[in-house]
């Protein structure tokens, strides 16, 4: 399972050039794996601001 800040993370490992990723772009995919399973954005942490799960990808990626 991927948190959304291990997506951060991988994606930084793999970033080597300047603007080579859009700015925002990991909110976005983010959004993305959120929106399409509806099992994993219920699971995790809440977020003290929304009490609202952070969510976990499920899916298989580059990063698991």
């Amino acid at each position: 399972m991927l948190t959304r800040k291990g997506l951060e993370d991988g994606w930084t490992k793999e970033v080597h050039c300047t603007n080579q990723r859009e700015p925002g772009m990991v909110d976005v995919v983010w959004s993305a794996l959120m929106d399409n399973d509806p099992i994993g954005r219920t699971w995790g942490e809440a977020l003290s601001t929304t009490g609202r799960p952070v969510g976990v990808s499920r899916f298989w990626n580059f990063l698991t």
